[in-house]
């Protein structure tokens, strides 16, 4: 599908200064549990220089610390992933109200992980084959957030299906959209994220949902009537 970048975009930056505020902290949020605003250079260098002293007591105690980062990232990323993107598809109208534990209700909580878990799983499999397989599978799937919102009656499965469906023969679209940024994300960077949590995350996570929409819109959700 075509669609007009600029066009987006524009509409992206309006909603951003209408409910700035709120679009300021969800996109903080999905920044934060995305390790976008975490970096550590020094990481691979210490754990290279460190190996040589682990004994079997410490290797439990990484292997303690991986599953318990596995469980966070599953049981806490994953619902504020899900209440993030469902704000900003909502704030499509403008008049949306963020909401942290959205994820976490008892109706969206085990849909959202089976969903997302999925998802998260198909696309490690994929970059584990090569990576551009997996950057693929990346972009295909990049829909499933706002369709879980949008689709309580679906399973995981379907979503996932329903996503492939909706970008085939869109990706380098979307993929070109998310180029179109590279200089925002230049910008954040020189400015230690300030830019990035103050206007390009927010932006940038407007423009993604305002894309849904549009192919939305345009009948790519054969469940859906177009406009």
């Amino acid at each position: 599908m075509e669609f007009n970048r600029a066009e987006l975009k524009a509409q992206a930056k309006e909603l951003v200064k209408k409910n700035f505020w709120q679009v300021v902290y969800a996109a903080f949020v999905l920044a934060l549990i995305g390790g976008t605003l975490a970096v550590n250079k020094d990481a691979p260098k210490t754990a290279e220089n460190t190996y040589e002293q682990f004994n079997a007591f410490s290797l439990i105690v990484v292997l303690i610390i991986a599953m318990a980062s596995i469980a966070f990232r599953i049981c806490v990323c994953l619902p504020l992933e899900y209440s993030g993107k469902a704000f900003f598809n909502r704030n499509v109208n403008g008049d949306a109200r963020y909401e942290l534990s959205e994820g976490f209700r008892k109706e969206n909580f085990s849909r959202v992980i089976s969903t997302f878990l999925r998802r998260d799983i198909m696309t490690l499999l994929y970059f584990l084959l090569l990576i551009v397989p997996g950057f693929i599978k990346c972009y295909e799937y990049r829909f499933v957030p706002y369709l879980t919102a949008d689709h309580p009656e679906m399973s995981g499965k379907e979503v996932l299906e329903l996503s492939s469906k909706m970008t085939s023969g869109s990706k380098m679209n979307l993929f070109i959209l998310d180029l179109s940024f590279i200089l925002w994300n230049m910008l954040s960077s020189i400015t230690y994220n300030l830019a990035g949590i103050f206007f390009v995350f927010p932006y940038r996570e407007q423009t993604v949902a305002l894309t849904y929409r549009k192919f939305v819109e345009e009948g790519y959700d054969p469940t859906r009537p177009a406009a």
